[in-house]
């Protein structure tokens, strides 16, 4: 079973750096790239793929509008944010637009790839480093 996947980052290293470590995953296809959230939500619903990786700042339209959109027109598509950015107000938002979960970009790449199985499966998933600091924010108990 493949996971067809779309990474969206408006910074192409950071876009080939995905895809050479996802490249090498055996049940991940790389389907498709987009360099901001207008691109995103056209390729997703050209595309409908099983996992967005969706980043948060970007020109035009950014991931947290881009998910927002995605998650109300392509409800086959299941958008993972992976952001440099975490703040409280920020996940949250993200998880509120319909985001299947939220990874920091400077996770171990186990991370991500656990994550977008998670996602795949239906599961809401938000990193341990994030679970943490959204603990510490007082947002979740424990």
């Amino acid at each position: 079973l493949l996971i067809r996947l779309i990474i969206v980052d408006d910074h192409a290293l950071a876009r080939s750096r995905l895809r050479a470590l996802l490249g090498r995953v055996d049940d991940i296809e790389i389907i498709g790239e987009a360099q901001d959230g207008q691109e995103a939500v056209d390729l997703t619903e050209k595309l409908a793929p099983d996992v967005v990786l969706m980043d948060i700042r970007m020109p035009n339209v950014n991931g947290l509008a881009a998910t927002k959109r995605i998650c109300s027109r392509a409800a086959h598509s299941r958008v993972l944010i992976v952001a440099m950015s975490w703040d409280s107000p920020i996940v949250r938002q993200a998880m509120d637009n319909g985001a299947s979960g939220y990874v920091a970009k400077h996770e171990a790449p186990t991370e991500l790839i656990h994550a977008i199985h998670a996602v795949y499966k239906g599961d809401k998933y938000i990193s341990p480093f994030i679970s943490d600091m959204l603990a510490r924010d007082g947002v979740l108990d424990g």
